[in-house]
């Protein structure tokens, strides 16, 4: 930045890894970066908004090291995106987990109802032949003159 008169003439701004500044906007003592964002609504710059605020009782070119710390809300952003992620993120691997979860139950209920159709059809043709003896019996005793 330079300042002159006591006034900001120019301010530029870029990451320590950059090799090209960009222009940044300045008002009386405050310079703030690129405040623009892309069509998804994601800033276009990583200084977006950041504002500082320059001691303008000195005329000269300065070059100042800003160090930004992430906050409480950019953590709690990033572990969300962590968890929400479609591939690796924790809540798509334990839908996958419950889906695997629900097809083995799935698989053992359908074993299950074959397993009960089976067993149905069994009982059914043992009491058929059940049945069948006691109309048997029934006509033996009705032709042998006893009455039930």
């Amino acid at each position: 930045m330079v300042v002159s008169g006591g006034a900001i003439t120019s301010a530029k701004i870029k990451l320590s890894t950059e090799s090209t500044y960009r222009d940044a906007t300045y008002s009386g003592n405050i310079i703030t970066g690129d405040s623009t964002f892309d069509d998804n609504g994601n800033p276009v710059c990583p200084e977006n908004a950041l504002q500082l605020s320059v001691d303008l009782s000195q005329n000269n070119t300065f070059t100042a090291t800003v160090r930004v710390k992430q906050g409480f809300t950019g953590t709690i952003e990033d572990a969300l995106d962590n968890m929400l992620k479609v591939t690796t993120g924790s809540i798509q691997i334990d839908q996958k987990h419950v889906d695997k979860q629900i097809e083995y139950l799935q698989d053992r209920i359908e074993n299950e109802e074959n397993r009960l159709t089976k067993r149905e059809g069994r009982l059914i043709a043992r009491f058929a032949r059940l049945e069948r003896n006691i109309a048997l019996i029934q006509q033996q005793m009705g032709a042998l003159g006893f009455a039930l």
